[in-house]
């Protein structure tokens, strides 16, 4: 459970549905300022290197043994 709470891809879809279930529950919810914060986030992410490797394994794919492409 441990490995996937550190897969990324989880996490990001995770603030997806956040922003779903805000646009449908909340009245009068902005999607510009949600567009915004999440333009914002991914920004920060790129600048600190979080998400500029995808040859490691954290997102959607699965590590091969050995290699880890």
């Amino acid at each position: 459970m441990e490995e996937k709470l550190k897969n990324r891809g989880l996490w990001v879809a995770l603030f997806s549905l956040l922003g779903m279930i805000l646009m449908d529950t909340v009245p009068h919810f902005d999607i510009g300022r949600y567009e915004q914060y999440v333009d914002l986030f991914l920004v920060i992410l790129v600048a600190a290197g979080v998400i500029s490797n995808p040859s490691a394994g954290k997102w959607f794919m699965d590590n091969e043994e050995g290699g880890g492409k």
